[in-house]
């Protein structure tokens, strides 16, 4: 083979390889890109009640875009049809997420201040943690003051605060299971549509002040 042949070989098959290599990035997915299909795939899977699927997706979200603030908010509702404890520290994040990036990574709107509704969640997840019978007695009283921590920026619920109260007085031992009631899990469960309904009405209300301000 000749020498111009050498190097006519040589460039074309350069100039192949960094066609194809242009092509490949053109074609290739940035991050923000890919976060947004796991978003939405995530948002499906939770609607089809797959939710270790859309855990899995949601974190895969935040992974590739770190502000996709609706995905830390998705993933800790989520989290909370499987584990509260979870959840919790995925609200944790969510809040932290917040601070951080404010709204620039927000990508749906919301008619109502989703701040505050994360600040209700948070509560109930700590709430039911602290109250759960498999929860571990440091544990519990941990979160049970966290939740009591938090009356001032929640709705009032004077009900489910005295369960939180009298449950972390029987761990401090400052009184006796039996002399309280209404202190399980079960219980609380009870509570939530009312606690929901309560909500609704607030915002209603919250609304119709602004609007006639």
């Amino acid at each position: 083979m000749k020498r111009s042949q050498r190097w006519f070989l040589f460039w074309s098959t350069f100039i192949t390889l960094v066609i194809i290599i242009v092509i490949v990035v053109m074609k290739s997915k940035s991050p923000e890109e890919r976060a947004l299909e796991d978003y939405y795939l995530a948002n499906k899977l939770y609607d089809l009640k797959s939710y270790e699927e859309a855990i899995a997706e949601y974190r895969l979200a935040i992974h590739y875009d770190p502000t996709l603030i609706d995905a830390y908010f998705n993933l800790a509702i989520c989290l909370e049809e499987l584990n509260y404890e979870e959840a919790a520290l995925a609200w944790e994040d969510y809040f932290s997420a917040v601070e951080k990036y404010g709204t620039e990574g927000k990508i749906e709107e919301t008619e109502w201040d989703e701040t505050e509704v994360a600040t209700e969640h948070l509560a109930y997840c700590y709430f039911m943690v602290g109250m759960g019978g498999d929860t571990p007695p440091n544990k519990a009283k941990g979160y049970l003051k966290k939740y009591l921590d938090m009356l001032d920026k929640i709705l009032p619920n004077e009900e489910r605060e005295k369960r939180a109260r009298d449950k972390l007085a029987v761990l401090e031992g400052e009184k006796r299971p039996e002399e309280i009631e209404g202190t399980s899990v079960e219980d609380a469960m009870k509570a939530l549509q009312e606690d929901l309904e309560k909500y609704e009405k607030y915002q209603e209300i919250k609304e119709e002040k602004e609007g006639g301000g």
